[in-house]
């Protein structure tokens, strides 16, 4: 909802649920762990029609930015 998405908001300038649980489990085993992230949509009612629109480019956009790293 979207006072759902205000909450959240309030809280951190982004959140990434699958992630959190990830590097949850790599702490708990002792495991190095690091991730780049492109932010492709906001939280909230609109999120998975923001995010369908906009993954594909963000994630290109991404992986140009770290290939000089890579």
């Amino acid at each position: 909802t979207a006072e759902g998405a205000r909450r959240l908001a309030s809280l951190g300038p982004a959140e990434h649920l699958e992630l959190a649980g990830v590097f949850a489990a790599c702490r708990a085993a002792g495991v190095p762990v690091a991730a780049a992230l492109a932010v492709a949509n906001r939280v909230g009612p609109d999120a998975n029609a923001e995010w369908r629109a906009n993954h594909a480019r963000v994630s290109r956009a991404l992986v140009e930015a770290l290939r000089p790293a890579l």
